[in-house]
């Protein structure tokens, strides 16, 4: 259960950093949709394998 818990909150804090990066780089003039959206495919698909996230 807590093992649950713990990756529930870390699958939080990845779509919680890549909004706000999305939304940072949109407010900056430079929305790279492309990018955004590989960086986030990569840190989830990290996050399945179990591997430290680098936010």
């Amino acid at each position: 259960m807590v093992e649950t818990a713990m990756n529930m909150y870390a699958v939080t804090m990845v779509v919680m950093a890549g909004v706000g990066t999305g939304i940072g780089l949109c407010r900056a003039g430079m929305c790279r949709a492309g990018l955004w959206r590989a960086w986030m495919t990569r840190e989830l698909a990290a996050l399945e394998r179990g591997r430290p996230l680098d936010i």
